[in-house]
């Protein structure tokens, strides 16, 4: 009598951790028990261990990943005041051309009610 164990782990992520296991055929529980016990203790600890270093590799990408979107927030802001502040100018630049045109059309009706007043 033979058993095959195999056991999967998986965790999704952008890079898609896959690790697949696989044990042997066990002991023959009748023949030795504890042999058997023994050996399903032993392969249970190991994926249990394999199980925990995924947990800890996850954990440690997570918090790169956070640092990494943090940096990219921050660059981001950055990035977005100082187009506000361009955006800003270029209307403050452009309202003083307005001011400056409506001046000039002012000065020319005022120049052109003199010129016609005179001649």
């Amino acid at each position: 009598m033979t058993h095959t164990i195999s056991a999967a782990l998986s965790a999704e992520s952008a890079a898609s951790l896959q690790g697949f296991l696989q044990f042997g055929p066990l002991p023959d529980a009748t023949q030795d028990p504890a042999a058997f016990g023994a050996e399903i203790q032993r392969r249970l600890n190991l994926v249990y261990r394999l199980a925990q270093d995924v947990q800890g590799e996850l954990k440690q990408e997570e918090k790169a990943r956070q640092a990494g979107d943090q940096q990219a927030s921050e660059t981001l802001s950055a990035r977005i005041a100082v187009l506000d502040e361009e955006s800003k100018r270029a209307a403050i630049r452009g309202l003083r051309e307005q001011v400056i045109g409506f001046f000039f059309v002012a000065l020319g009706l005022v120049v052109q009610s003199i010129v016609d007043l005179v001649f």
